[in-house]
């Protein structure tokens, strides 16, 4: 979990996008293995990875050891080179090109607007424009795959295309409700990955979170877990051959923020049926959030004093409770807070203390800390809003 990673949890100017070398990666483990690692576009770290606090001590950023493009990457491999790549794509991160989406023929009546957000043209326009670039990122990963295909790797290669966090937009992006949590995951591993209908593939129910892929990649090159790794590999469900639920043991998956550009600690833990969030800033205002400007955003926060407009902002930028629950079937976009409703079953105290049994045990300074909430991990400026954040 990011808490566990010091200074590294940070999204500011100062801290930024540095990994201290004693947290070792998968990319780590694979290289000392032989493995061939690169990496190209967003994601990963930056180029400050070598100049954090405390000396972070890399020589080459924790996503590869090499930055090419894959095309290039793939072309300096010896035969039968084993490899691991980083291709971040840059897409769908805010800003987008106004109007692409009706340039590009999409229709505005087309567009199914989440309640959460105003149905009005503009944001039927800005979903559109986000549209458009998820189809650029689509196919960068095409063209990748199609280098895999006309080389002969791609039978032996395990592909895994994943979003790193929910769309950039409000109540989605440096959020934990379902809109900033669910991301795309598909995987291919050639003729491996087996099912009922394979032309179709598979869809697998099962609880899983990002941090699974570390331990998957690992047991998929026969290389040891690392012995910090808490994530559990996705092997098993890979190599099944039914859909479904498949691992009984995925009950929950836990996740949290603390500092992206704006500072505002959440942590949540998510079942099958219920999404309980603990804001451990409360006594603020959440405000613009980690979100970057965009039409969606400022339309709201223009019409923040419309009695129509009142129960959007709110929703999306308002004082939120220390404790949010939801029942994510009957609510899937989480507008009505349950926490406190004790004529619903009460699955509350339930949820909170297995959420604050995992805090405990993977050492979460929220939990364990006394007196006010405080910056932990950063510099003050990532506390402030700044240009992007209002």
């Amino acid at each position: 979990m990011h808490w566990r990673l010091g200074a590294s949890v940070s999204h500011s100017n100062e801290v930024e996008s540095m990994l201290n070398v004693r947290y070792r990666t998968y990319a780590d483990a694979l290289l000392e293995a032989g493995y061939a690692t690169g990496y190209t576009g967003k994601g990963g770290w930056k180029n400050q990875f070598n100049k954090a606090p405390e000396g972070a001590g890399r020589v080459h950023n924790p996503a590869g050891e090499v930055s090419l493009p894959f095309d290039a990457f793939i072309e300096n491999q010896p035969e039968g080179q084993p490899f691991c790549y980083w291709l971040g794509s840059g897409y769908a991160h805010r800003k987008f090109k106004p109007g692409s989406g009706v340039e590009s023929g999409k229709k505005l009546e087309a567009v199914s607007v989440p309640p959460c957000w105003p149905d009005v043209a503009e944001i039927r326009s800005d979903i559109l424009d986000y549209y458009v670039e998820v189809e650029e990122g689509d196919r960068d990963a095409g063209q990748a795959i199609e280098i895999l295909e006309q080389k002969g790797l791609i039978e032996n290669t395990i592909v895994i295309i994943a979003g790193d966090h929910g769309w950039s937009f409000p109540m989605a992006k440096a959020n934990l409700y379902d809109m900033g949590l669910r991301v795309p995951l598909v995987v291919r591993w050639g003729n491996r990955i087996q099912g009922p209908t394979v032309a179709r593939g598979r869809v697998i129910e099962d609880l899983v979170s990002l941090q699974d892929l570390a331990p998957t990649f690992l047991e998929a090159a026969g290389v040891d877990a690392l012995p910090n790794m808490t994530a559990k590999s996705l092997m098993p469900l890979l190599q099944s051959s039914r859909e479904g639920i498949l691992d009984s043991s995925r009950k929950e998956i836990f996740a949290g923020l603390e500092v992206h550009v704006r500072f505002y600690p959440m942590r949540s833990i998510r079942t099958r049926d219920y999404l309980l969030i603990r804001n451990f800033l409360h006594t603020d205002s959440y405000g613009g959030g980690g979100v970057d400007n965009g039409p969606t955003k400022e339309l709201i926060f223009a019409n923040k004093e419309n009695p129509l407009w009142r129960k959007y902002y709110q929703a999306n930028f308002g004082s939120r409770p220390e404790y949010e629950l939801y029942d994510v079937s009957a609510d899937p976009y989480q507008l009505t807070n349950l926490a406190g409703k004790t004529e619903y079953g009460n699955p509350f105290e339930s949820l909170n203390k297995r959420l604050e049994a995992y805090l405990r045990e993977t050492g979460d300074p929220r939990i364990s800390q006394k007196g006010p909430v405080r910056m932990l991990f950063a510099d003050k400026r990532a506390a402030s809003n700044g240009d992007r954040y209002p």
